[in-house]
């Protein structure tokens, strides 16, 4: 890449990318700046509560409308099933963007997150894993290299969880410098067939019929 070198490289973002940080040698790709647990870059990938009410003032009403709600209660609904993801300990809440646009799309409450994701690498992983998923779902305290390593180990499969979307950091503990990671909304807590089965079998059996 050096040999063909232009700004376009400076600013280019790439999502998803943690696994290939630090492995490709003798590549600009090697000098990534990753901007992961950033403060200042920590809504960037989602919609702000502020940013959802400022901007989608028309369809939140006909959005409360077609569901016989008030705004206020359609705007709660919204924060409980699609906010929640939090990119850094320090930063506000965001909303899933593919959600939120596809609930204005057809006015209708539904799960849609879970349609887009759910990699066959992570579901076989799981499957590799004596991880008890059950701790899952009061949510778990981890230290950030934990959850931030790129390297795919199957006794560790949190990071892969956290970085699919499944967990994100919903607390921190500045003395002991620990992370609560819980799943950000009941969007996610309830298709992701652990809330109510408890269970890395329903979770697993689960997965593979939505994938």
């Amino acid at each position: 890449m050096k040999s063909h070198e232009t700004d376009f490289e400076k600013h280019t973002s790439r999502i998803g990318g943690k696994y290939l940080y630090g492995i490709i040698l003798f590549s600009d790709l090697n000098q990534l700046n990753d901007i992961s647990m950033k403060p200042q870059y920590a809504t960037i990938c989602g919609i702000t509560r502020q940013e959802l009410e400022d901007t989608f003032i028309p369809e939140l009403n006909q959005l409360a409308e077609m569901n016989e709600l008030t705004y206020e209660e359609t705007v709660n609904k919204m924060t409980a099933l699609y906010d929640g993801y939090h990119f850094c300990e320090f930063a506000e809440g965001v909303f899933n963007p593919f959600s939120v646009l596809n609930v204005f799309d057809g006015y209708k409450f539904s799960n849609y997150w879970f349609q887009t994701v759910t990699p066959t690498f992570l579901v076989e992983l799981l499957k590799e894993s004596e991880y008890d998923l059950r701790t899952l779902i009061d949510g778990i305290e981890a230290s950030a290299s934990s959850f931030m390593e790129y390297r795919v180990d199957a006794n560790n499969p949190i990071p892969l969880i956290y970085q699919s979307g499944y967990l994100t950091i919903k607390d921190y503990d500045k003395e002991f410098q620990l992370y609560r990671l819980a799943f950000p909304n009941d969007e996610v807590r309830y298709k992701s067939g652990l809330y109510f089965q408890g269970s890395f079998k329903c979770f697993f059996e689960y997965l593979h019929r939505n994938i």
